[in-house]
């Protein structure tokens, strides 16, 4: 969506869900009305997901999570939480105009919970992944007359 000195430009519409990497309609091809809380008035539409199309979505990430890098690879971890933090901040307005269309929020929630301050936690996040100790050497013992070898992996 555009907006241009506080006036609606183009209508917020995608009829498609994002599942398993590809855009597809709701399983019922239903859409509902995107209504906007300040003007009531229809500012888009939207794919009218069922619960067909959510357990679709929860078997992808399942899936997503088990197979990719994901839960093994920190530093594809941090990368991505970087890499979605800049897509954010690159898109800032647009992505804020839309909230305020859809929601109705105000300048000093954008500024804060609602976008700013809530996307600054993807570099926390990244940076714990990144400083994180994964590995803790816990060093050798012979116990029972058997050395060993110790490391703690998280």
């Amino acid at each position: 969506m555009t907006m241009t000195a506080g006036r609606r430009a183009s209508p917020l519409i995608e009829v498609r869900l994002y599942i398993a990497g590809v855009f597809r309609p709701a399983a019922h091809g239903r859409v509902y009305e995107n209504i906007s809380p300040v003007s009531e008035e229809v500012i888009g539409v939207a794919a009218d997901a069922s619960g067909e199309d959510m357990r679709d979505a929860i078997v992808a990430a399942r899936r997503a999570f088990d197979e990719g890098g994901w839960a093994t690879d920190p530093a594809l971890r941090a990368r991505c939480l970087r890499q979605l933090h800049n897509g954010l901040e690159r898109h800032a307005d647009s992505i804020k105009e839309t909230v305020r269309a859809e929601v109705g929020t105000t300048d000093a929630s954008l500024a804060t919970v609602q976008y700013d301050t809530a996307i600054k936690h993807l570099v926390y996040a990244a940076d714990l992944v990144e400083n994180y100790r994964w590995e803790t050497d816990l060093g050798h013992t012979d116990f029972l007359g058997v050395p060993s070898t110790r490391t703690l992996t998280r």
